[in-house]
Formats: C-alpha cells, structure tokens, sequence
C-alpha cells in the first residue's frame, strides 16, 4: 500500500454543491430586476454554455483578471441561448458574479466534514486543487470548511486549470511531496483523472464513494463514524 503523506480535493462537486442548479440563481437575480425569466431554460442554456465556452489557456502566473473574463463570457453566452437581454448586461453579470460568492448558495456534500475530521486528525495533509477563482476562499471559509486545509490551490492564481499538468505540479511544489506521495480525489475522471499522468494516484468520486477514500489512505473509519 502507497504511504501518502498529502491528499487533495477538487472543489464543487467533490466537496461543496450549489444549493440548487446555476440557471435558477440566474432567474432569481433577474427577478430582482423585475425581469420574469425562467429558471429551466436558464439552466438549459446554461449547460449549453458551459459545453461550448474554451476553459482559459494555461498562463505563466496567476490570471490578472481573477478569471472574471471568462465568467462573463460563459454568463453572456448562457444568456444569449436562453433569449434574455437585460437592460445592462455589465450590471446583471456583476450581481450574478457575487452571487456566487454567497455561501448561502453552496453547501457542502454529504459525508465531506465528517471524513475531513478523520483525515485530518490521522496526520494527513489536506489541500484543494480546484478549476475556480478567489471567490472560493470565502465560501470555504464561511461553511467552516478552510480550517481543514493547509493550502487551496485554484487555477485562476496558478495560471492553469486540471487537466493541465501544471496545476498538479504547483500542489506538488506548495506541499514539497513526491507524486507517490499525493492522492487527488475529486469527481470528473477526465479532470481529476489527469493526476495519473504525473504518478499522484486519483480517487474518483462516484466510482468510489468518499466513505471509502480513508480506508484507501491506509487511515479507515470506524464503523460507524459516517453517515
């Protein structure tokens, strides 16, 4: 068995949720504005949208932008494919942006406190490596789940976004570990799964549930200790 001395977790989707799907936080930010949009369609475009929409090219350093360009052309795109046009595009995509930076939106997922409390009493080094901006410094921290970890790595400060090699080698380096040494959990197999490429093992969520990641760290839970 592998002696991992670190393991990382990609953010939404492994660790946190949105409370519910993004096009309806779309439609409720319009109907602030007295602009009766429909939260499927929304959602529909939106899915569209996040197909279609090239991630940011791997850069040399952090994003000057914070990757807010790109917010604002996959919010523009979700828009036009829905067949909504507010009033001032530039303010309807302000107030969506910090939207998203509300914790009240997200949540976290089922098991995830309860299984970083175990991990991180066992001595593991906990990190995340993410696809998003600094805006999730704050949700971490107002669901009171920063405190876990030793570094958060997004891809809007590294300059590349999984599965870009450079994204896991900049864990590497923050944490000072071999690739043998770093387990990457996270729920896309194509994302998540390019840790492989560089020798960090990758634990897919959803091919295994995150009940069953401490017993594959060699640190199980006691029975019981999750539900």
């Amino acid at each position: 068995m592998r002696q991992f001395q670190v393991a990382t977790f990609d953010a939404v989707g492994t660790l946190i949720e949105l409370v519910q799907p993004p096009g309806f936080t779309y439609a409720e930010v319009a109907r602030e504005s007295n602009l009766n949009w429909d939260g499927p369609r929304l959602q529909q475009a939106f899915r569209q949208a996040w197909r279609e929409t090239p991630p940011p090219a791997d850069a040399s350093g952090p994003r000057p932008d914070d990757d807010r360009s790109w917010w604002h052309e996959l919010v523009r795109r979700t828009l036009e494919r829905a067949g909504y046009t507010p009033p001032c595009f530039d303010t309807y995509f302000d107030r969506v942006y910090q939207r998203f930076e509300h914790p009240a939106i997200w949540r976290p997922k089922s098991q995830v406190p309860e299984v970083l409390t175990h991990l991180a009493g066992t001595g593991l080094r906990l990190g995340v490596l993410s696809n998003f901006d600094r805006r999730l410094h704050r949700v971490l921290a107002h669901l009171d789940l920063a405190r876990f970890f030793e570094h958060v790595i997004i891809s809007s400060e590294v300059g590349a976004n999984k599965p870009s090699p450079l994204i896991f080698q900049a864990a590497l380096a923050r944490f000072s570990v071999p690739p043998a040494g770093m387990v990457h959990v996270g729920d896309d197999a194509s994302l998540d799964g390019a840790a492989a490429a560089l020798g960090i093992a990758a634990f897919i969520v959803g091919r295994q549930t995150l009940r069953e990641l401490p017993a594959y760290v060699g640190r199980p839970l006691k029975e019981g200790r999750v539900t």
